[in-house]
């Protein structure tokens, strides 16, 4: 508890009081700390995870996807955009998706093609990196 430490008390009390104004009277309390600000460096992004691609002009030809595709644009278009990758595991349905931070993507569980065989695998992707780390098994 940030109250009961003194050390933090002693040296930043003004920031622990506007802290604890803050959390009580969010629409009352204004100051540079409190205001919504950007963080340079880091842009908003769209991303797509899975879904069905549209093989031909037949939908008999529609399959699962396992691809990341993403978008750095609030109204994305068709050329807008980029393939990243594909999911590590052989995944085409039923997974869950976190995001970590400001980019890794977590990906778990789902159920393989063949058979609907579930998946128990935990994957972790590094865009920065382009690189899958197998986090479980």
């Amino acid at each position: 508890n940030v109250q009961s430490n003194e050390a933090v008390c002693k040296c930043c009390q003004d920031i622990v009081t506007e802290t604890l104004r803050y959390q009580d009277f969010p629409e009352e309390v204004w100051s540079p700390r409190t205001r919504p600000r950007c963080i340079s460096g880091l842009k908003e992004a769209v991303v797509i995870i899975g879904g069905i691609e549209k093989l031909g002009s037949s939908e008999q030809f529609d399959i699962w996807s396992n691809s990341i595709t993403m978008a750095c644009t609030a109204e994305p278009s068709v050329s807008s955009w980029t393939p990243l990758t594909r999911l590590k595991q052989d995944s085409n349905n039923g997974f869950a998706v976190a995001v970590l931070g400001t980019s890794d993507i977590i990906v778990s569980g789902g159920y393989a093609a063949a058979g609907y065989v579930s998946l128990k695998e935990v994957w972790l992707y590094q865009p920065e990196l382009n690189f899958w780390s197998k986090l479980a098994q």
